[in-house]
């Protein structure tokens, strides 16, 4: 309004929570007030706008440290604040990666999200949440969010946008994923809206089962969610990271830390080394980790997880204080269980009980509700727990009228609802210790109805729990039923015991997860449930994971068991396609390990359940495809076994799908891939009896889906396939064929770069064979091929990175055998590709490689006319890429080449040319430590020739091109890496041999340089071995030191190598040229 009235308005009040986002709406509002007369339009959105964020950032948990340690269960939380965080340096640099900038450029920048799975106890929890107290970036918030405060955010979150970068922590959310694909979700969709960056951090222990699938859905949201995963080196982490417990130096300062401040604190603490490796191992011994190498590479028991450090060493320093000795202390407690319940019993006896005891509270049944309580992952309403178990019969288990004061004692009690006992890994011990003592009081029926209670009161929540207990604690579960719900429970109470069955197939071996499988079935056997219910389709997954583990393990003896489920479900559920659906998934997967492992015999049984599948669904879509895709399995393995005799059955049901389904691209699609598959495995084994019928289902998909280019593409891609083998193995009498069908695709498909980038793979498979096989002959049609791809698409370069690898081809087989006259038309190629593409470093790559390989093919048939054109093509990819490191390698290797045969043949007119080769690639590139690797092992060949040859007169050459190697480390300019100095030395210590086998002696200048390299190669290389550089350096300083008694430079080297090497003379061989 002052603006409207000519006045100088005063901004906007905003407090300090206030971000760019709000000051924008503020002054939106500002405008509309302005027309609409409205004058607390300002203040109301500032306000709503600031609180929002206060909403959000306000449920973040404070990083403090607990202050509540004086049960032992408190003591080893991760916030207890007495271990100390340690060997987590790779992760806290991998969470800064993953936070990144703290501006949101771009909506997939905005927000992003990682995953972090670790078994429990690992230190998942502490590690984020020291990160956020500790090692979070300057101008960043964040901290732990818990689940319970996620429908607080859910209905923030559509108004809100960070005032800062911010950080969200989300432990276990699997236990609510439904709420937290809500979340991510509404954050996806004002991500464009971010000023600043959005972090999600969750931290589960593992990502198999079906949470992860309720996150992220196999949907349109989901396939978006998927996008925004961290990538991490170009990995995209959808199904998140695994982060391992510390090592052991990080396990070792943890026990010292802790053991000096419980000393500080004046507790009785052993002090001695043996008491702390005592500990150490009994660490170890109670969480058995996989073996891993010790520093000498011997084998050691694995890290212990934090939670079992922390465990024990709380469970040490209690035992120290009542006097008991350490050897006693192991010995009571040899195992994780006992570990465990030393703990209860400890909090039970000094906190739990005299709560109890002072309140006539009966404390089994407050335990009884705590177990509970663990079971649902933290149990609302829970002082009426009692009425709900009254309904399932068992609510003489539980307190009738709870004492809040008890229950706070055991864990936390807010607003009615009792948390489950922390850490998790205790709260599911004493939940099972529970049962356990329910089922020696009341039998296995009673564990039952225990388990139907948790079930209907922490539903999806409790069957988190459950697969928790399996994974951790799995030998206590057939005692207690493996936690199933009576017989008679009702859907919603068996949906999460069939979600634990599905985690336990997808882990488990088979022969484990079968009595969960028999008792899921027994449970919804003869049940009126829907098809779709939870528990029949976690049932039906469980099954496809099982006949999955069963094929991979190769398990067949456990196959007719499954098939029998499925023959169950499929009888009761007969219209379920969903059903059906998961059948035919396992049946892929059988389809794709029977091939694999030969199990042909199993074929029978699966045909047979495909055939039932498609009698029973004739107009499923989906449930075909998924047969085509079990043919596309077959097809692969029947051609890589050479199992021909089962391919007219596979090709008659391709047929029977394709008349079934004429108009079905996607199942077309896989009888396509399917043939790909066969195409390759034809070529490979010269099946080419075969050729015929498989060019004419090629033919039939062209007729019936003309305009389908992934079709075409399946066909060129085979084609591709074959035209290698054609030319590996000389098959030249195919060429027309495939030439032909290339050419119909070419005109079919004109625009598509995709079929004639394979076209052009083709092109190059062939010109293997070519050169490889002398079959000059076709090199016309050959180049005429790459000439039209030239002419049909003039700005491909990945057309044109095809051809490059030809000619590669080609010239590599010109070389080999001579075939110098074909050399001018494959370089001019070369030369209009350069024109064509004069900034593509790959295919100036291509022409390096072909010239490092013809550089080594005319030294062999010292063809060293053709040299000239060499260097010339060299100098001009110099000039045209100067500071391309990767070219100039090439070059370097190519002088390498040269160098060998220089020396060996005695060319040394052309070393002249070499050197200056090297002096430039020096001067462009001083401190590349692979061009300077490759200037020694020129000069080391340079010497052998030398040596063999006793060309002295070359000598000098070598020796200053190594003393300027020599000058390039001293002054910087080249790193002095050890593989550098010991190939620097080698050229002196061979010039040093054959002078000695020519029984010759060096001049003094060079018999101090080559002393000097001795001792450089005998520190490198061991000197034991006849063939060494070391065992070489030794004879001859043996050999000089006789020849040469008075030589101070000889003597002083004899002596660094017997009293500093450690050199034992008498077993030096003798070097005697006088011989």
């Amino acid at each position: 309004m002052a603006l409207m009235r000519g006045e100088s308005p005063d901004p906007p009040p905003l407090d300090a929570s206030t971000d760019v986002s709000i000051f924008q709406a503020v002054q939106t509002a500002t405008a509309l007030e302005a027309l609409q007369g409205l004058p607390e339009a300002v203040a109301a959105i500032a306000a709503q706008l600031a609180k929002l964020d206060r909403d959000v950032v306000g449920l973040l948990l404070d990083h403090g440290q607990s202050g509540n340690v004086g049960k032992l269960a408190d003591r080893i939380k991760y916030n207890s604040g007495l271990h100390y965080f340690a060997g987590r340096e790779k992760e806290i640099e991998l969470l800064d990666r993953f936070l990144g900038e703290t501006v949101g450029w771009s909506k997939l920048h905005a927000f992003q999200w990682l995953l972090l799975t670790a078994d429990g106890g690992t230190g998942k929890t502490r590690l984020a949440v020291e990160y956020a107290r500790e090692h979070l970036p300057p101008g960043w918030v964040g901290g732990l969010l818990k689940v319970t405060d996620l429908d607080t955010v859910i209905q923030t979150a559509p108004g809100w946008a960070p005032n800062a970068p911010t950080l969200l922590i989300i432990d276990y959310p699997a236990k609510q994923a439904a709420d937290v694909h809500l979340l991510l979700v509404r954050l996806l969709q004002r991500a464009d809206e971010f000023v600043f960056a959005v972090r999600v951090l969750l931290l589960e222990r593992n990502a198999d089962g079906s949470w992860l699938d309720r996150v992220f859905p196999p949907s349109s949201i989901g396939s978006s969610l998927r996008r925004h995963a961290f990538v991490l080196d170009g990995t995209a982490l959808e199904k998140g990271l695994p982060i391992e417990a510390p090592d052991w130096g990080a396990i070792i300062e943890i026990t010292h830390r802790r053991l000096d401040q419980a000393r500080a604190d004046g507790r009785p603490v052993p002090d001695d080394q043996e008491a702390i490796m005592m500990l150490l191992s009994f660490m170890a011994s109670v969480d058995r980790q996989p073996a891993v190498p010790d520093p000498h590479g011997n084998l050691m028991p694995g890290p212990p997880r934090p939670l079992f450090v922390a465990a024990t060493l709380e469970w040490a320093l209690e035992a120290f204080a009542q006097g008991k000795p350490l050897d006693q202390l192991l010995d009571d407690a040899e195992s994780r269980d006992i570990l465990f319940d030393g703990i209860l019993a400890r909090d039970r006896s000094e906190f739990w009980s005299p709560a109890a005891t002072a309140r006539q509270a009966d404390l089994t049944r407050h335990e009884n509700l705590l177990a509970l309580a663990s079971f649902t992952l933290g149990l609302p309403d829970a002082l009426k727990a009692k009425e709900a178990a009254d309904a399932v019969g068992i609510g003489d288990l539980f307190p009738r009228d709870p004492e809040a004061e008890v229950l706070r004692r055991m864990t936390a009690l807010e607003d009615g609802r009792l948390a489950e006992l922390q850490p998790d890994l205790l709260g599911e011990f004493h939940a099972i210790q529970r049962l356990e003592a329910i089922r020696r009081n009341g039998g296995l029926a009673t564990v039952a109805r225990f388990c139907q209670l948790a079930y209907r009161l922490g539903g999806g929540e409790a069957g988190v729990f459950a697969s928790r207990c399996l994974r951790d604690f799995p030998e206590h579960l057939p005692g207690l039923d493996w936690l199933a719900p009576p017989d008679g429970a009702s859907e919603a109470e068996v949906a999460p015991f069939a979600g634990l069955c599905m985690d336990a197939t997808a882990s488990l071996a088979p022969q484990l997860s079968l009595p969960l499988i028999e008792r899921l079935d027994r449970l919804t056997s003869g049940t009126s449930w829907n098809a779709d219910a939870g528990a029949i389709d976690s049932y039906a997954k469980a099954l496809f994971n099982l006949v999955s583990r069963i094929s991979e393990g190769q398990a067949w003896e456990h196959l007719a068991f499954v098939t029998a489920r499925l023959d169950r479900l499929a009888h009761d559920f007969p219209g379920s396609e969903s059903i059906a659906i998961e059948e035919a998934n396992a049946l892929v997967n059988l389809a794709g390990r029977i091939g694999e492992h030969q199990a042909w015999e199993h074929l029978t049984l699966l045909t047979a359940r495909l055939a039932r599948l498609a009698r029973d669904f004739p107009d499923s879509e989906p449930i075909a495809v998924e047969e085509a895709k079990g043919c596309k399995n077959l097809a692969g393995h029947i051609g890589r076994h050479q199992a021909w005799a089962h391919l007219p059955a596979l090709t008659a049901r391709l047929d029977r799908l394709a008349r079934d389904f004429p108009d079905s691209e996607p199942i077309v699609l896989e009888e396509g891939k399917a043939f790909f598959n066969l195409a390759s495995q034809i070529g490979e084994h010269r099946a080419w009896e075969h050729l015929h019928s498989l060019t004419e289902r090629f033919d039939r998909l062209a007729r019936d889906f003309p305009d389908s280019e992934p079709i075409a593409t399946e066909e060129v891609k085979a084609m591709v396939n074959l035209a290698g083998h054609t030319g590996e193995y000389r098959a030249w009498k195919h060429l027309p064929l495939f030439t032909a069908r290339l050419d119909r695709l070419a005109r079919d498909f004109p625009d598509s770069e995709t079929i004639a980038r394979e076209d052009a793979k083709a092109s190059k498979n062939f010109a293997s064979g070519v050169g490889k096989h002398r079959a000059w002959k076709h090199l016309p049609s050959l180049t005429s091929r790459f000439d039209r791809l030239a002419r049909d698409f003039p700005d491909s370069e990945p057309i044109a990175v095809e051809e490059a690898e030809a000619l590669f081809n080609l010239i590599s087989g010109a070389g080999q055998h001579q075939a110098w006259e074909h050399l001018p038309l494959l370089t001019a190629r070369f030369d209009r590709l350069a024109r064509d593409f004069p900034g593509s470093e790959t295919i100036a790559l291509e022409e390096a490689k072909t010239l490092f390989n013809l550089a080594s093919r005319i030294g062999e048939h010292q063809a060293w006319e053709h040299i000239t054109a060499l260097s010339a093509r060299l100098d001009r990819l110099a000039r045209d890429f100067p500071g391309n490191e990767p070219v100039a390698i090439q070059e370097a290797k190519a002088s390498k080449n040269l160098a060998s045969h220089i020396g060996r043949q005695q060319a040394w007119e052309h070393l002249p040319l070499l050197t200056a080769r090297f002096d430039r690639l020096v001067r462009d590139f001083p401190g590349s430590e692979v061009v300077a690797m490759e200037e020694v092992s020129a000069l080391f060949m340079l010497t052998s020739g030398i040596g063999e040859h006793q060309a002295w007169a070359h000598w000098p050459v070598v020796h200053g091109r190594l003393e300027g190697l020599i000058a390039r480390t001293v002054n910087g300019d080249l790193t002095l890496s050890p593989i550098i100095a010991a190939n620097i030395a080698a050229p002196y210590v061979a010039y040093g041999f054959f002078l000695t086998e020519a029984a010759l002696l060096p001049d003094p200048d060079t018999l101090a340089y080559c002393a000097a390299q001795c001792l450089i190669c005998l520190a490198t290389f061991d000197h034991a071995p006849e063939e060494s550089f070391g065992a070489v350096a030794a004879a001859l300083i043996k050999y000089w030191h006789r020849v040469l008694p008075e030589n101070e430079t000889i003597r002083q080297t004899w002596t660094t190598m017997t009293e500093r090497m450690g050199v034992d003379w008498d077993d030096v061989p003798d070097l005697r040229p006088d011989d």
